[in-house]
Parts: structure tokens; C-alpha cells; sequence
């Protein structure tokens, strides 16, 4: 127990830790929960403070053993740790950007052991399941993936976050059925991805809702991202496309939108279909050059829609909104 602001404050901390065993990896899971006078303010399920650790475990040796402290065991010291970075928390690639080796130092005779922690790092990552979790009232990101590849994001929910899922550098992964309302910056972010599916999920209310990009960094590109049925609503920007090429972007619902979808010059190549865009204050699409055929307006003809649109775009074959049954 604690005080805080004058109020009796209960900080509890949950681990599981993560371990390699015969049934296959285990993952590690931290719960930070913070409890004012018997009600639950932050964590799991209510709200907040929230980090997921994924990846099997590994520490780095120093490879000799110039003490000869574990050569009888067939085994070398860990290394010294050299910098005050907290590397449990650094992906591999984020450790490297860093300074990489040389952020730890060889063992001595005089000096035989490491400090360096047993299997506080980390590898990517891959293949987790991140399923019906609450993390609503986040004081930033609700859920993010690093560095991953084939994680799946399912049936989650965010309200009143900063942004509610967030992709890094990450790839094949799937983000589908999440519920993210009032998300203040961008309900879905990815950015620096491949081969990323943004599947079936409600987002209302805020600045954007799915938002696909690649901040320029070397060698990185955003690219083949499938975003399909989705409904976007009560945002100033439905789905914003910087940056990126052969994307998919069908089946989107847009309505009560500023702009309904923002597409730069390199995704001009982008499908763009059966979308239904029902209403819009400024423009149902925004892009230098795009075909647009073959989506649902709530216009009541193909000129109508043409001039809800910005840039060179094609509306046709244009459909009523109707047809889609609405």
C-alpha cells in the first residue's frame, strides 16, 4: 500500500513467466493494476497499464572463459552489461539500432563474471494470439506488436484511448474484430508492414480510423495489406493509405466521415471495391489517381458521387448504395 494524492493506493503486479517446455514456448504476461480504495483504476479487463511480452528468452555469452569459472561445465559466462538501457524491453532489432555489442563488455580474469541478467532478452515475436482482452482507457496504445510476424489481434476492445492498435515493422499478421471507440489519434496504425490483414473491425469516433504508412527508414516499405470490411464512423479520416502499395480496400463501410479514404500517389495502384460510402462532410475519396469502380455510393447517380470525390478518380461502374442494402 501507498499513498498517492492523499489516497490509499494498492499497486499489484501479476508475471507469468515465459519458458520453453515440452508442450511447446509459454508466453509471459505482466498485469500492472492500480487499486484506489477497492475500485480497479488501471489494468487487464477495466483499464490501462498494460505489456505484453512475447518471444522466447536468451541471454548473450561472452564465448571464453578467461577466469575458468564454468569451463569445467562445459559453459561460458554471461557478458557485463555496458549501457543503462532497459534491454528486457528492447526488441532484438531496437537492441542493435542501439549499439549492439557494443553495449556489453567481455568478461576478465580479473572480473570473471557477467552481470548481465539469465534470459532477460528477447526474440520477435511470432505467431501470438492476443484475444478478447479490455484495454480501454490506455494512457497511450492499447495493444502493440513489434517486430512481430503472424500475430493475430481478435475480437479486442479499446475505448478512449490515445491509438488503439498499433503495428510496427510488423508482418503476415491479422487484425480482426476489434472494437476501438474514441481513440484520439488512429483506432488502427501500421506502419513499415507486410502481407498485413485489417479485417472486420468497428471503429467510431476520433481523428482516424485505420491509418497505413511507412515513415521514411531505410530498406522499410508498406505494402500487400489487405482492409477489408470494416466499418468506419464518426471519424475526420475513415482509412488514410501513405506510403503504400498493392493494398486491397474493399467492403469498407464509411459513413459519418470528414474524408472517407485518403490515398497518396503511391497507392494509386490500390483495388478499390465494393466499398459502400454512405456519408461524408468533405469527400468520400481523396487521391491523385485512382480507380474507384465498382463501390456502393448514397448518391443518387455516378455524377453525383464524381463530384464527392478529389483528384482524378473513376467512379465507375458506379452502384447505389441501395444495392448493397442500404
Amino acid at each position: 500500500m501507498s499513498k498517492l494524492a492523499g489516497k490509499s493506493v494498492e499497486m499489484l503486479r501479476y508475471t507469468l513467466m515465459e519458458k520453453q517446455t515440452d508442450r511447446g514456448q509459454e508466453f509471459t504476461f505482466f498485469a500492472h493494476l492500480i487499486i484506489e480504495n477497492g475500485k480497479v483504476l488501471g489494468g487487464w479487463q477495466a483499464s490501462g497499464f498494460l505489456t505484453l511480452q512475447s518471444g522466447t528468452p536468451f541471454t548473450a555469452l561472452d564465448g571464453a572463459d578467461p577466469g575458468f569459472r564454468l569451463s569445467q561445465l562445459n559453459a561460458t559466462p554471461r557478458v557485463h552489461l555496458n549501457t543503462g538501457l532497459d534491454l528486457a524491453n528492447l526488441s532484438v532489432q531496437e537492441i542493435y539500432r542501439a549499439g549492439g555489442a557494443n553495449l556489453f563488455s567481455r568478461v576478465t580474469a580479473s572480473n570473471p563474471l557477467g552481470n548481465l541478467g539469465r534470459n532477460i532478452l528477447r526474440s520477435d515475436g511470432i505467431g501470438n494470439l492476443v484475444y478478447r482482452n479490455d484495454a480501454s482507457a490506455a494512457l497511450r496504445t492499447a495493444f502493440v506488436s513489434s517486430f512481430g510476424w503472424n500475430n493475430l489481434f481478435l475480437d479486442n476492445r479499446a475505448d478512449s484511448t490515445v491509438i488503439g492498435i498499433r503495428l510496427t515493422h510488423s508482418g503476415g499478421s491479422t487484425v480482426r474484430g476489434n472494437t476501438i471507440i474514441g481513440a484520439r489519434t488512429a483506432g488502427i496504425v501500421s506502419e513499415n508492414g507486410n502481407d498485413n490483414v485489417i479485417l472486420g473491425n468497428v471503429v467510431i469516433g476520433g481523428s482516424v480510423g485505420i491509418r497505413v504508412a511507412a515513415p521514411a527508414q531505410q530498406g522499410d516499405s508498406s505494402q500487400r495489406y489487405r482492409i477489408d470490411d470494416n466499418r468506419l464512423s464518426r471519424l475526420e479520416q475513415g482509412i488514410v493509405m501513405e506510403h503504400t502499395t498493392r493494398a486491397q480496400i474493399r467492403g469498407n463501410i464509411f459513413d459519418g466521415v470528414g474524408d472517407g479514404l485518403v490515398v497518396d500517389g503511391d497507392g494509386h495502384a490500390s483495388e478499390v471495391t465494393g466499398n459502400i460510402f454512405l456519408r461524408a462532410s468533405r469527400w468520400f475519396i481523396e487521391a491523385p489517381d485512382l480507380a474507384a469502380g465498382g463501390n456502393y455510393w448514397a448518391t443518387a447517380d455516378a455524377s453525383t458521387a464524381t463530384a464527392k470525390v478529389k483528384g482524378r478518380i473513376s467512379v465507375l461502374p458506379w452502384k447505389p448504395a441501395s444495392a448493397a442494402g442500404y
